[in-house]
């Protein structure tokens, strides 16, 4: 079976032509129509949004039902006009059907999030407890029996934290959403073309890096007939990963803060069919404060436990989330330059000399901030990805079919987290796993969500609680780094312990994995189990099967361990890092690669790990049956003993 994989691209469009008199437009005037365009449908969605915006019809919007009795549609601009809150004429300006379309679309999704938001509020409103911050057991089972489908803590959170406020500022409870809210905003830059048809909007694709898109746009800012309205038809340049085969869907036009033209645009393919369960061999990785992601690997047997290789994998993103970290300390630097400069400016008289300077100044560095934002954009953007080619990358290698994550929707930072919040904050966790999804269907891999309460705090062993240190040398002191087991002589990376928890947990929980509203897997209940080490070949050599007179039963070889063929028919895909490269390395799928022409440094830089981008490093992702080192890299020194 297959499945379809629909992701979205974001391109840049250039100059255009008027397809009516065949003039060339530029881009400025590109930028400009559809502007107009933006501005008109915004204008019709704010309409719409007044009308539906009170108490007593989001209620009714929520019921789903309209006035006839009928089952409301699920397309938005259907909606609206069925409940009789899309006007039918505009203020003095023509107005095409599809573009009231485009509007009201935007306007009932609007509403719809308003909706949901408001049956929240008064589920926590209606079951409000004496200490918000701290709820009892039978408080919170009251909460979840009336909170709305798709509530989590995070969600519970953040709105007890804006009740608390309103509470605090009113001296009571608000009604609803439109209390906390009293107006509810539409963005005015982005048309949204999917809920027109062929009469306003056509995309085709030409070749594998260029489609081109016709839409019908106002020639002036206020168009007052239907000939005030034109073709124009827009090449748009596609990004490399959209793969020959796709299929490209109505896009997205909006405007970016530089006033240019971006295209979303959607497509599909066919991936792999994955099930979220009967996974042999599995992937799990944990999130860190410097390591963006720890992973590590997992087989399960017929029997109660949960075999690992003890080696760990890391991402290590420390060089560019340091940097990262810096452009946001710049940005907030220059926020506080602004409003400090703006303060000042507000007590000037106006034709101030000082004032004006004030003024230019403020522009100035607004212009920064937009640019240090625009640097941060694309730098989380490439360590996201670079993440998850890595992970995906590691779970084809190893045959693993399964790659499980923590799902933190429901953590809360607390303690030592804190105090590094600030830079854990500014991490790409949620564009690394909805990356990782996209790369990993087009793999033939799933990825489900494993809850995170405990994976850091017990014993992959032995399943006792860890002591925690700075180093595996500093047993005296406490920190977070280092984690020991005083039950079982457990000794490892805290972030490698709890991906191994992470693994079995997710392993042993496959009957308790449930599909989300959204298409994602989840784990509902925890199932924990023991890790233990598998013992793997060394150099090829079968390793001696010396017991220890404690331990009945010998631990069975990884490699002898029960394996899953990967369900993708492509070869094997190494990340840069993978040293998959290296002299003579043999790739997965059995085939060579000789590079006599490469140096020894570059090699030895290889084999260490370093790839993607200046700043991070990572483990190489290649199988790990047996370690194999390039003919130059010497012999590395026996580590000393971990004393704990």
């Amino acid at each position: 079976m297959a499945a379809t994989l629909t992701a979205t691209a974001t391109c840049r469009a250039y100059e255009g032509a008027d397809t009516t008199t065949g003039e060339a437009l530029p881009t400025a005037t590109v930028a400009e129509r559809v502007g107009w365009a933006a501005s008109l449908a915004a204008a019709h969605a704010r309409s719409v949004v007044a009308a539906g915006y009170t108490p007593g019809r989001l209620a009714a919007l929520t019921e789903g039902v309209g006035p006839d009795g009928r089952r409301l549609p699920s397309r938005g601009y259907v909606a609206a006009r069925r409940l009789a809150w899309a006007p039918t004429e505009g203020d003095g300006v023509y107005l095409p059907d599809r573009l009231r379309r485009v509007g009201e679309e935007q306007a009932m999704r609007r509403l719809r999030q308003a909706a949901w938001a408001d049956e929240m509020v008064r589920a926590l409103t209606s079951t409000w407890p004496q200490r918000p911050k701290k709820r009892t057991p039978g408080e919170w089972e009251a909460l979840w029996g009336a909170a709305p489908a798709g509530a989590d803590k995070a969600s519970v959170r953040n709105r007890t934290r804006q009740i608390a406020r309103y509470q605090q500022q009113h001296g009571r409870l608000p009604d609803g959403v439109c209390d906390l809210e009293p107006e509810a905003r539409v963005g005015g830059r982005m048309l949204l073309l999917a809920a027109a048809d062929r009469q306003l909007v056509t995309v085709e694709r030409l070749s594998r890096q260029q489609a081109m898109l016709h839409v019908k746009l106002p020639t002036v800012e206020q168009p007052q007939h239907r000939r005030d309205w034109g073709w124009v038809a827009l090449p748009i340049g596609l990004p490399a990963h959209v793969p020959d085969h796709a299929q490209l869907h109505t896009p997205t036009l909006r405007l970016d803060r530089d006033g240019r033209v971006r295209v979303d645009l959607p497509w599909t393919e066919l991936a792999p069919d994955v099930s979220p369960s009967g996974h042999v061999r599995a992937v799990g990785f944990d999130w860190g404060v410097n390591t963006l992601a720890t992973a590590a690997l997992a087989d399960q047997t017929t029997g109660s436990d949960v075999f690992v290789d003890g080696r760990p994998a890391q991402f290590d993103a420390a060089g560019a989330r340091a940097k990262a970290h810096r452009l946001r300390r710049l940005r907030e630097q220059l926020r506080g330059k602004v409003d400090r400069a703006r303060q000042l400016a507000g007590g000037l008289p106006r034709g101030d000399a000082r004032r004006a300077h004030l003024e230019e100044k403020t522009q100035q560095w607004e212009r920064e901030i937009a640019a240090v934002s625009r640097r941060q954009t694309r730098l989380n953007h490439e360590m996201a990805w670079a993440a998850a080619r890595w992970l995906v990358d590691l779970a084809v290698a190893n045959a693993a079919t399964v790659i499980y994550a923590e799902d933190l929707r429901s953590m809360e930072v607390r303690g030592l987290g804190q105090r590094v919040n600030a830079r854990a904050s500014n991490t790409v966790r949620g564009k690394v796993l909805a990356a990782t999804r996209h790369l990993a269907a087009r793999a033939g891999v799933a990825v489900v969500e494993v809850p995170a309460a405990g994976t850091s705090q017990q014993c992959p062993r032995c399943l006792t609680k860890l002591a925690h240190h700075p180093a595996p040398d500093r047993s005296d002191e406490r920190g977070h780094a280092w984690a020991s087991c005083r039950a079982c002589g457990f000794s490892g990376d805290r972030d490698h312990a709890a991906a191994e928890r992470i693994a079995s947990r997710g392993l042993a929980g496959q009957h308790h994995t449930r599909r989300r509203r959204n298409g994602t897997y989840h784990t509902t209940t925890p199932a924990d189990r023991r890790c233990r080490r598998a013992r793997r070949p060394r150099d090829g050599k079968i390793a001696p099967t010396t017991q220890r007179p404690r331990k009945p039963a010998r631990s069975p070889r990884l490699a002898d361990l029960p394996r899953q063929a990967p369900t993708s028919s492509s070869p094997t895909l190494l990340s840069p890092a993978s040293g998959g490269t290296t002299p003579n390395e043999p790739f997965p799928d059995g085939s060579e690669a000789r590079n006599e022409d490469l140096s020894a440094a570059t090699v030895r830089r290889w084999y260490a790990g370093y790839g993607f981008r200046r700043g991070i490093t990572v483990t190489p992702a290649r199988p790990r049956q047996a370690r194999r080192r390039p003919p130059d890299h010497p012999k590395p020194e026996p580590a000393p003993p971990n004393r704990v």
